[in-house]
């Protein structure tokens, strides 16, 4: 249950929001003195405050400015008159949520306050989950050693500390949410809301609900109010993945938003202002799509005023070594099961393409640990697809040959090659001399 507190000189004023409230299910306190208010928000909890913009002694700008100076965690609607109307926008720009005009109705009252604390939910939620997510993809957890990804990393510390819109672009699976991430809590939005938005899971026909919101009434089914992504993330970073999918007419409606800093939600005559920094990214190339009269030139730049471009893991492959041991790291945490992976699975990884970049390998190491796999990743560990990856033999002649389905034929040939001597067949075949062993005893066991 939300608790409110209700402050007016009026009492009349005071006793109707009061009962108003309660019969809607909320829980109320009130007050007709600015100061008495001051000492009930220092010693008690409220979602939300109700104040009179203009009292005897403690007005509501200066309530308001309390709770801001002392980071009171409730949601403020200034109540005012018409000819005070200026001094309450003056108050949504100082902090307060929203402000309600006297005499007020009952309806309208109620909507308002369902908005706020539609609002709160989103913004507690997302705050709730601050300190995790902070910790998880935390700077430092992005791993590289190579330096395209190094001027990556300059180029996130660059831009964490300002507004400027960013386009991150890459091929699936190549860590664009984890670098949006990496940006957003590492500068000066870590304290704030970071919402994500997959476009690609979204239908066309509700982009454009999620993004702006709707009036109640605004078309069949909208029976209450719904907030905008571009309102609930006031103050944070919206991050706007595979930003390619959004139709061609709703990029224009974006566009507007992105330049003005305002937005019209769905069924609303009002302009609504918005502050979240945005942050887009996109597998597609946008050039090739604005050709093709998929995306609007004008849009893209607008969002290219900062690009972040990632290497595909193919170009990156001294990275799987380091990517490997973190991906074990983080899945021994909830299961100790795997120690390392064998040198034949790191030689199928570097031959391997990786057309599903860092995601195909993460999820390569987690089928491991799903599969109760015990201490070492060995060959026969991973997908099937990945076990008939070839490799090539280090010699002149460059040959190739299956892992799985010629394994046999590969060493013997190795063998032959190298005139018998295993460590050189070893070398050949880039395994150890330990691992070469092995694989000839299990030949001779099946022969």
């Amino acid at each position: 249950m939300y608790k409110i507190l209700c402050v007016d000189d009026d009492r009349n004023i005071v006793n109707g929001l009061s009962l108003i409230l309660r019969k809607s299910g909320y829980y109320v306190e009130s007050t007709c003195s600015g100061r008495e208010a001051l000492n009930m928000l220092k010693k008690n909890k409220y979602d939300l405050t109700i104040v009179d913009y203009k009292m005897p002694g403690v007005n509501g700008t200066e309530i308001l400015n309390f709770i801001k100076k002392n980071k009171i965690p409730t949601e403020v609607i200034i109540l005012t008159g018409y000819g005070t109307i200026s001094h309450a926008v003056e108050s949504i720009k100082s902090g307060a949520t929203d402000y309600i005009l006297k005499p007020f109705h009952k309806e309208d009252l109620l909507t308002r306050i369902e908005k706020v604390f539609e609002y709160k939910k989103v913004q507690d939620e997302n705050l709730k989950l601050k300190n995790l997510l902070k910790k998880n993809y935390s700077f430092k957890n992005l791993i590289s050693s190579n330096y395209k990804m190094v001027k990556v990393f300059e180029k996130i510390k660059k831009v964490a500390n300002n507004d400027s819109t960013i386009l991150i672009t890459g091929e699936t699976g190549t860590g664009k949410e984890e670098v949006a991430k990496a940006i957003h809590y590492s500068g000066i939005y870590r304290e704030k809301i970071f919402n994500v938005v997959d476009c690609t899971s979204i239908n066309p026909n509700l982009i454009e609900s999620e993004l702006f919101g709707y009036r109640k009434g605004a078309f069949t089914g909208a029976i209450t109010e719904k907030m905008g992504l571009l309102k609930s993330t006031s103050g944070g970073t919206l991050f706007l993945d595979e930003i390619a999918e959004i139709p061609v007419n709703i990029q224009v409606k974006f566009l507007r938003a992105l330049e003005q800093k305002e937005y019209r939600p769905i069924g609303s005559t009002e302009l609504e202002r918005f502050n979240a920094r945005i942050i887009a990214a996109t597998s597609r190339n946008l050039e090739d799509e604005i050709k093709k009269g998929k995306f609007r030139q004008d849009l893209y730049y607008r969002l290219n005023v900062v690009r972040i471009e990632l290497p595909p893991l193919r170009e990156r492959k001294e990275d799987i070594p380091l990517l490997v041991n973190f991906f074990l790291k983080k899945y021994n945490k909830s299961r100790a099961l795997i120690k390392k992976v064998s040198d034949e699975v790191y030689e199928v990884f570097q031959a391997y393409n990786w057309p599903g970049n860092i995601r195909e390998l993460e999820n390569c190491i987690e089928r491991a640990f799903a599969l109760d796999v015990r201490d070492v990743i060995r060959l026969e560990d991973l997908p099937p697809h990945l076990q008939t990856v070839s490799f090539k033999v280090k010699d002149s002649s460059e040959k190739s040959f299956s892992i799985k389905e010629s394994e046999k034929d590969l060493i013997l040939k190795s063998l032959k090659e190298s005139n018998g001597d295993k460590k050189k067949a070893a070398k050949m075949l880039g395994i150890s001399l330990a691992t070469l062993y092995r694989r000839l005893k299990e030949i001779k066991n099946l022969q």
